[in-house]
């Protein structure tokens, strides 16, 4: 040993100070033996109790086959991943307790578990992350829009939610996402119409004009069958018409339900419509325009439509009824 090493063991001594096994395996460096010791040779039993240990019969050096395979920031200087010939036990036992030495063991444990154990677990877990905050993003869109509410709030309730300690993550906290979220919801719905209309072996069509705000007209298509016994009504689309006549209105119809079933025509057995000649005139309306594709179809006069009639024509005798609905219609298009 030399003289140095000599009176920092000294040192050591004397204030009484202890070495840990990180500082024990580096300062173990790679020195000749004295002539006036006995020569130490390696033991190859070692390597049945270290199974980390390799031996270089070039060099005469032992060395940590774990630390020289997977380096950090803990073993780079250490004596037996750099390879040492100061042949001792204390030296293996104060490598395998060292810190840098442990992780590099784990390092080497985690590299011999198969790939799929080791990388479908933490994708899963990933997985199922992501699916969750998805899932209360989707939710939130849905409210939004179930309540008539305009996208721009989206983020505002999303904060409320982070508030309320759910994990939304710091993505798709926009309104573009909002509608984007929408839009998935809505081909969802659709595809589950699509199945529901396909496996219906009957169907019914309710069809009524309609405005939007920017007066365009649009006829609105709504569609009646009865899955598992019940009989259900589902709204199915609306479609800006070429022209306010019948033909312009049935293209617009046909344009809505041929894309939820090629074969609807061949299922319908009704259709309810208002009262008006464009649509249940027996010569160019569109019920008869109907039939003829499908003989097979009833056209039927929308019973609230028939009330709306008898009590529009009660009120023309009645001229304090009529002043009413002048009034009443007169403030709402103002």
């Amino acid at each position: 040993m030399s003289k140095r090493k000599q009176v920092q063991g000294s040192l050591y001594s004397y204030f009484g100070g202890k070495q840990s096994s990180d500082d024990k395996e580096i300062n173990t460096t790679s020195e000749t033996p004295a002539p006036n010791k006995k020569t130490r040779k390696f033991q190859e039993s070692w390597k049945d109790k270290y199974k980390w240990l390799r031996f270089d019969g070039k060099e005469n050096k032992m060395l940590c086959g774990f630390c020289r395979e997977f380096l950090n920031s803990k073993n780079m200087q250490y004596s037996l991943k750099i390879g040492t010939n100061n042949f001792q036990t204390d030296s293996i036992k104060a490598h395998e307790a060292s810190e840098g030495h442990a992780m590099s063991s784990e390092a080497k444990r985690a590299s011999e578990r198969p790939m799929e154990e080791r990388s479908i677990p933490a994708a899963l877990t990933r997985l199922e992350e992501t699916f969750k905050k998805m899932k209360f993003l989707f939710n939130t869109a849905y409210y939004l829009v179930h309540l008539k509410l305009p996208f721009s709030i989206f983020p505002q309730l999303c904060s409320l939610q982070r508030k309320n300690g759910l994990t939304l993550g710091n993505t798709y906290m926009n309104d573009h996402a909002c509608k984007e979220f929408c839009k998935h919801i809505s081909h969802t719905f659709k595809a589950d119409l699509q199945d529901s209309l396909r496996a219906a072996k009957f169907i019914s069509i309710m069809a009524d004009g309609a405005t939007d705000v920017s007066c365009l007209e649009e006829e609105i298509v709504y569609v009646r069958f009865v899955p598992g016994g019940a009989p259900k009504t589902m709204y199915v689309g609306l479609e800006e018409v070429e022209s306010s006549k019948a033909p312009g209105i049935l293209k617009a119809i046909k344009s809505v339900m041929d894309t939820i079933d090629p074969q609807w025509m061949q299922k319908l057995i009704s259709t309810g419509t208002d009262g008006a000649s464009v649509m249940m005139g027996r010569k160019g309306g569109v019920v008869s325009l109907i039939k003829q594709d499908a003989p097979q179809v009833i056209g039927i006069h929308c019973v609230a439509h028939n009330l709306e009639l008898a009590f529009s024509d009660t009120l023309k005798s009645n001229e304090t009824m009529m002043s009413i609905r002048d009034l009443l219609n007169g403030c709402w298009k103002h």
